[in-house]
């Protein structure tokens, strides 16, 4: 089963997940949505708000060290690291665009919900 396929073959089943998630979480007070997308391209700020949220904004020179210390860089693609690629929006370059529409078109209440917008490319 190639990569499209087994993407779809789970769609029902991500699906179910996200609504779940979207469902438990989305909302409450003690839960902070954070994107992997702000992360990646601004993670010092990404970092503050999760330490703010995380009452540990008294302790900066922690959350400046590991401001520091990350490095999102990758120079190869390996299949066999943990971290292979880091460039939000990958989907779009391995997966059929048809696949990305089915995609896009079947979890686009739950993308909404989350903040990516079907307008925001770099996001969904």
């Amino acid at each position: 089963m190639g990569l499209d396929e087994y993407v779809l073959h789970i769609r029902h089943w991500l699906r179910r997940t996200y609504d779940s998630y979207c469902k438990e979480l989305l909302g409450k007070p003690n839960v902070l949505f954070l994107t992997y997308e702000d992360m990646v391209e601004d993670f010092e700020t990404w970092l503050y708000r999760l330490a703010d949220h995380l009452s540990l904004d008294s302790n900066k020179p922690l959350v400046q060290k590991l401001v520091d210390e990350a490095r999102f860089e990758v120079t190869g693609e390996n299949v066999y690291s943990h971290k292979r690629q880091v460039r939000p929006g990958e989907h779009k370059r391995r997966l059929r665009p048809e696949t990305v529409q089915i995609l896009t078109t079947e979890f686009h209440d739950i993308l909404e919900k989350l903040g990516y917008a079907a307008s925001d490319q770099r996001k969904v």
